[in-house]
Parts: C-alpha cells; sequence; structure tokens
C-alpha cells in the first residue's frame, strides 16, 4: 500500500519546507493556523511489492492566495520505472474558524520558489 510511505514523505517534507521558512508547526498552531489536505490524485502505474525499495520525491508545483499544490513520484528503483505519481492540494486554515486564510508570507516565497525547481524524472 503506498498511502503510507507517500503521506509520511508529504508530512517531512512539508514540516521541513516550513522550519525552513521559519513557522514551525507550534507557531502555526500557536496563531490558530493549520492546514487541511482537501484534495489528492493519485495515478497508480504499476504495482510496488513490500520488497520493493522506492524513492519518492515530493516537491511543490503551484502556489495560490490560501493553498499549495504538491506532487509525488514513486520511482521503483532497479531498474528504475516510475510506479506512482500524485497531486496533493492543501489549504491553510484559521483553526478557530475552520475557514481558509492566505498563504503566511514567510511560506509563500520559498514555495514559490521551489517550483522551477522541480526533478526531471
Amino acid at each position: 500500500d503506498l498511502h503510507y510511505p507517500l503521506r509520511r514523505q508529504r508530512q517531512m517534507c512539508i514540516r521541513d519546507r516550513y522550519n525552513r521558512a521559519g513557522c514551525s508547526f507550534e507557531e502555526m498552531r500557536d496563531r490558530d493556523m493549520g492546514t487541511v489536505v482537501v484534495n489528492i490524485n493519485i495515478d497508480y502505474l504499476v504495482p510496488c511489492y513490500r520488497s520493493d525499495l522506492l524513492i519518492i520525491r515530493t516537491y511543490p508545483v503551484s502556489v495560490g492566495k490560501s493553498s499549495y499544490i504538491m506532487q509525488q513520484e514513486v520511482l521503483k528503483k532497479d531498474p528504475v520505472v516510475k510506479a506512482a505519481e500524485a497531486r496533493v492540494t492543501t489549504v491553510f486554515i484559521n483553526i478557530a474558524t475552520g475557514k481558509s486564510r492566505p498563504v503566511p508570507y514567510g511560506l509563500f516565497k520559498p514555495l514559490a520558489a521551489l517550483k522551477s525547481n522541480t526533478p526531471d524524472v
């Protein structure tokens, strides 16, 4: 099941990006700010088995006013074959009201800059 490694990789990537932008999850919580995943599209291209070595690449592809989209690619290692790809849309919300809120400027700039640095597959 690819859902767990995809979710785990996405969480680690997002936490790292937030921390590098100076906006930790703890700071977000203190400001009543959070994120919710509102859409996931996954294309399974070839089967993966428990013994397969996988490479999971995660990177942003677009940043909007209150959301961003991350692309994930799953590659089987030997031989290198694309096994799956996913697009995940995440929205920033005010935790108290549940309404969307703008992407914090400290995160918008790094996410937007990373769009142009997407890996080739």
